[in-house]
């Protein structure tokens, strides 16, 4: 019954799916790394800037009220988008101040406290300083 050919081509549907379900969750991972979503926001704005300076350039000063709609929309949009995900937001915020404090944080928290000082006992001086007695 296992080798019947009905089972075998079943057995091969069902690799085959799930294979390309692995491949759809692994694409889904990367599609929505607070990383990737970040990056992708941030090259829409980007775009839409640029976009805007070519109109600007093509059209020539008189359009410049254009252009900054253009550039407002863009950080509307960019303003709206972390409304919806704050988490992507604060993700993306924190790893650029990880990226810029880190190394000192880093080198404050790996660095060793200051030695203490090595308790020394002095041997006490009986007797008059020779060089320190006054003559009268």
């Amino acid at each position: 019954m296992s080798g019947s050919p009905e089972v075998i081509a079943a057995k091969a549907r069902a690799a085959a799916a799930r294979m390309r379900l692995d491949g759809t969750v692994a694409e889904l991972k990367t599609r929505l790394q607070p990383s990737t979503l970040a990056h992708n926001v941030w090259a829409d704005t980007v775009d839409r800037g640029a976009d805007a300076w070519d109109v600007t350039v093509e059209r020539g000063t008189e359009s410049l009220a254009l252009a900054v709609d253009k550039a407002t929309e863009a950080g509307e949009a960019a303003f709206a988008y972390a409304q919806k995900r704050p988490g992507v937001v604060a993700a993306a915020a924190g790893a650029a101040i990880a990226l810029l404090a880190g190394p000192s944080l880093i080198r404050r928290a790996l660095r060793s406290p200051p030695p203490k000082p090595i308790p020394t006992n002095p041997p006490r001086l009986t007797g008059p300083i020779p060089h320190l007695e006054t003559r009268s």
